[in-house]
C-alpha cells in the first residue's frame, strides 16, 4: 500500500480508539508529511463536535503547513465554537500560514483577546498578512481596533492593538504610540 493510505487507515483506526493517540500521530506523521493527498481527511476532522480538540488543532496545524486555503472557513468555525473557548491559539496560528483577509473583524476581536497566545498569534496574523486585505477591510479593521483600543479596559491588550494599528497604517511600532498619544 502507499503512504497515503497507510496514514489514512492508521489514523481512522486511532480516532476511533484513541483521540490522543490520534493527536500525537496527525503531529508527529501527517504534519511532517505535508501530503496533499490527505486534505480531504484533515478537512474532515475540523469539526470540534465529532473530534477531540487536540485532533481539531493537530489537522488545523497540517492544513496550515501545506498552505490549504481551503481550511481558512473551518479554523474561523472552530475558533467560534464554544468548545475551543480556552484553546485558541494552535487555531490561531494556522492562520497566520493561510490568507485570512475575509475574517479580519474576527481578527481584531483576537488581538484584544484577555488570552496572550490568542492575541500575539493573531498580531502574527496582521504582521504577515496585513498587505492581502483590501483597502476597505483595512479601513473595516481600523475603526474596530480603534473602538477596542478606546474600550478595552485591560492595560496588556492595549500595545497590541496598538502595534496592530501602526501595521495597518504602515508605521513604526514608535510612530503609532507618538500618533496615538496626541
Amino acid at each position: 500500500m502507499n503512504k497515503v493510505v497507510d496514514r489514512s487507515i492508521e489514523l481512522k483506526r486511532l480516532l476511533a480508539g484513541n483521540p490522543r493517540a490520534a493527536a500525537d500521530y496527525l503531529r508527529t506523521e501527517v504534519v511532517e508529511a505535508k501530503d496533499r493527498k490527505l486534505t480531504p481527511i484533515l478537512l474532515d476532522l475540523m469539526n470540534p463536535s465529532k473530534y477531540a480538540i487536540g485532533v481539531v488543532n493537530m489537522a488545523a496545524l497540517a492544513l496550515a503547513e501545506m498552505r490549504v486555503q481551503e481550511a481558512v472557513t473551518p479554523i474561523i468555525q472552530c475558533l467560534r465554537h464554544p468548545k475551543h473557548a480556552n484553546s485558541r491559539g494552535t487555531l490561531v496560528y494556522a492562520l497566520t500560514r493561510l490568507d485570512w483577509s475575509a475574517h479580519a473583524a474576527l481578527l481584531v476581536d483576537l488581538v484584544s483577546d484577555d488570552n496572550f497566545e490568542v492575541r500575539e498569534m493573531a498580531r502574527v496574523c496582521f504582521d504577515r498578512g496585513s498587505k492581502r486585505l483590501k483597502p476597505e477591510q483595512r479601513e473595516v479593521a481600523l475603526e474596530l481596533l480603534a473602538y477596542r483600543l478606546r474600550t478595552n479596559t485591560n492595560p496588556d491588550v492595549k500595545p497590541w492593538i496598538v502595534h496592530t494599528m501602526g501595521r495597518l497604517l504602515k508605521l513604526s511600532q514608535r510612530d503609532a504610540q507618538l500618533v496615538l498619544s496626541n
